[in-house]
């Protein structure tokens, strides 16, 4: 009886430990892990661990976060296999597409550009003329709705973005908004 009793509480130790180590502690502690493993030359454990950040954004709702870890997953995915960079921002697009709010739609509008810009200078010679004018044309659509809410953008803290920009001391001329960044 005792021993069915330790043999479980043993169990449950060993299965919290393998659940906390699916979900980092924080966001710093995580990033620190991808940070290593590129350092390491390591790129698929890199985005095992950009994988893991991007689900815990998600779950919490951490919009700065969710992107920053879906750029990054973009950009391991190309470091283990590069011809999945087309698929990778298209899967981009669709997780961020659908965003009510305007700095958000702004924050997406921005990182999609430069990702078709990126793809387009990237593998120029991938594609026949007429994908590269659709590219152009997502690039460019992209592009001229990134300040249609200027005065939301006015309004946002950029320390809610951190994640996403470099807060600077000039910055706070404008009060750290995202129109200034």
């Amino acid at each position: 009886m005792k021993q069915n009793v330790l043999l479980k509480s043993l169990i449950i130790i060993m299965l919290m430990f393998n659940f906390m180590d699916l979900f980092p502690q924080s966001y710093s502690e995580a990033w620190k892990k991808v940070e290593k493993y590129e350092e390491e030359g390591l790129p698929k454990s890199a985005l095992t661990e950009a994988v893991k950040i991007r689900t815990m954004a998600d779950k919490k709702g951490d919009f700065a976060q969710f992107v920053k870890a879906s750029v990054a997953v973009l950009n391991l995915q190309v470091d283990v296999d590069p011809d999945t960079f087309m698929d990778g921002v298209e899967e981009m697009e669709k997780n961020l597409q659908g965003r009510e709010d305007a700095v958000e739609r702004s924050v997406v509008d921005a990182v999609m550009s430069s990702s078709y810009k990126m793809m387009l200078s990237s593998y120029r010679y991938a594609f026949d003329e007429e994908s590269r004018t659709k590219l152009e044309e997502l690039k460019d659509k992209h592009f001229s709705h990134i300040l249609d809410n200027m005065e939301a953008l006015a309004g946002a803290n950029a320390r809610d973005y951190e994640s996403l920009v470099s807060i600077q001391k000039d910055g706070g001329l404008y009060n750290h908004d995202m129109l200034s960044v």
